[in-house]
């Protein structure tokens, strides 16, 4: 028998279709999320825009142009 939900989660249940040759990045990129991942990553494409796996990745290449853009400006 399933846990019951706890009263404060709502429940969003989300589906849609990917066409191959048009949404290749998108299928390539919920293919490489494990399934038990995806609502997490889901939940921070809709609020930010880039999934938190590539979030370090921007900080990363945000740093280094604001790095190159110091030594520019001096």
């Amino acid at each position: 028998m399933a846990r019951p939900l706890r009263p404060s989660v709502r429940v969003f249940r989300v589906t849609f279709r990917l066409h191959p040759g048009k949404d290749d990045d998108l299928i390539a990129l919920f293919e490489s999320i494990p399934a038990g991942e995806r609502p997490k990553t889901l939940g921070s494409l809709l609020r930010t825009g880039t999934p938190a796996t590539a979030r370090s990745k921007q900080a990363s290449n945000d740093e280094t142009l604001m790095g190159a853009a110091a030594g520019f400006l001096d």
